[in-house]
């Protein structure tokens, strides 16, 4: 699967960046930035090591917190208050949905 440098949602650009400080700073493998249109990923190092897949599923977690921020509108009033984009279990149950679609499409 590749992992795009940009790609665009609701009107915006959402930029993909490799942040090696992630580690350091907060002990992360991604990150998603909304007020700075931003995705930034672990990247895969001798200091950091993990599987392309990781990395990939890592990319998928946080495309699903961007999705989930922009349709919260929608969906957030069924949740008590609660906002859709920042439950990290159904982040990652959809992150990984999205990575097996992606990694799994076959074209002819």
């Amino acid at each position: 699967m590749k992992i795009p440098k940009r790609f665009r949602l609701m009107g915006h650009i959402i930029n993909v960046v490799e942040e090696k400080r992630l580690a350091h700073e907060r002990n992360w493998n991604g990150a998603a930035l909304y007020d700075e249109c931003l995705i930034q990923l672990l990247p895969i190092s001798e200091q950091h090591p993990r599987a392309e897949s990781k990395f990939e599923q890592t990319f998928c977690h946080e495309l699903a917190h961007w999705l989930l921020y922009y349709a919260g509108g929608a969906v957030n009033h069924n949740l008590g208050g609660e906002y859709v984009h920042n439950n990290e279990e159904f982040v990652d149950l959809l992150g990984s949905l999205i990575h097996q679609a992606f990694d799994s499409m076959e074209f002819d």
